[in-house]
């Protein structure tokens, strides 16, 4: 039976590369799940209304009540205000949400 090589079968030094990537793609992604939780939480604690229940915003998290409010930052309250804004401050909003290039906000915004 012939055996199917895969990227483990290499030496430890073929593979370093494979994990450097895979390990960065992991942090890409979970720093934007943590930007989009800060996002989501601001939103629904400071500017949604009605005003959202902070017990089932926390339960949704998996967090207590008290502890909703460590998920995003005054930084990030601020960048939802230039979000909202005719003439949003972008430098502001890349500030708060590290996995947002001036890119993403060009594309949004026309402009950088």
């Amino acid at each position: 039976m012939r055996r199917i090589t895969t990227e483990w079968d290499r030496t430890a030094d073929d593979r370093l590369p494979f994990m450097v990537a895979t390990l960065g793609a992991s942090q890409r992604s979970i720093d934007a799940a943590t930007d989009l939780r800060a996002l989501t939480t601001a939103w629904g604690h400071v500017f949604h209304r009605p005003r959202l229940v902070l017990v089932e915003l926390a339960k949704a998290q998996g967090a207590s009540s008290a502890g909703l409010a460590k998920r995003y930052t005054p930084n990030h309250v601020e960048a939802i205000r230039e979000l909202l804004a005719p003439e949003p401050d972008l430098a502001r909003i890349v500030k708060a949400f590290r996995t947002v290039s001036p890119a993403d906000l060009e594309d949004l915004f026309g402009r950088a």
